[in-house]
């Protein structure tokens, strides 16, 4: 009897992490909309360096203390002490957090180690182009190769929720962007970008 109790625990708590996971998985798919319909197929690290979440950490401390003071926001999102403990905890959650391979059809997963033999190895495929001068280079025009995202952190009832996105054409070329999206009749869409940058 002890052995059923037990195997039914980890079977239930099985169950509930893959609920959750669903969730996240749902929410990344409908935020990455616009490049699942343009590419025909994904590649993203299974997870985020941590210098990127201390940089979130930072960039939301500095959200809650500046708020529209500071910074052009179309709309100020008012975060209290518990909600900012919250977040913190989620995005410290982020440092054991992986991914799973094929997370979204027609994607793949690769190790967060592999990124610069990833793209080197992607760059020597392609057929060599002769570049004109005042043209984009190749690599732009073919758009984002590997794509770097964190779990979505979650406020209010998880109607809110905080995602950072990196987009690499590149090693040293592509861009990110840390918003939070607003459940809009069971869509999430982009309300507050607290960071975007290219490089």
């Amino acid at each position: 009897m002890k052995y059923f109790f037990l195997t039914f625990l980890i079977l239930v708590t099985q169950v509930l992490i893959c609920q959750d996971y669903s969730k996240d998985t749902l929410v990344i798919k409908e935020v990455l909309a616009t490049e699942l319909r343009n590419e025909d197929s994904i590649v993203y690290t299974d997870k985020i360096e941590d210098w990127i979440i201390n940089f979130i950490k930072k960039e939301l401390d500095n959200y809650i203390d500046n708020g529209a003071n500071k910074h052009n926001y179309d709309q100020l999102l008012k975060i209290g002490e518990y909600e900012k403990d919250s977040l913190n905890k989620q995005i410290e959650e982020l440092r054991n957090f992986k991914w799973r391979d094929s997370l979204i059809h027609n994607a793949k997963a690769i190790s967060i180690d592999s990124i610069r033999v990833f793209i080197r190895n992607y760059d020597r495929s392609l057929p060599q182009e002769k570049e004109e001068p005042n043209t984009v280079t190749t690599i732009c025009r073919r758009g984002p190769i590997l794509f770097s995202f964190s779990k979505p952190m979650y406020i209010r009832n998880e109607t809110i929720c905080l995602i950072y996105i990196r987009k690499l054409s590149r090693i040293y070329e592509g861009n990110e962007e840390l918003s939070f999206y607003k459940k809009d009749e069971e869509k999430w869409v982009k309300w507050i970008t607290l960071y975007s940058s290219s490089f």
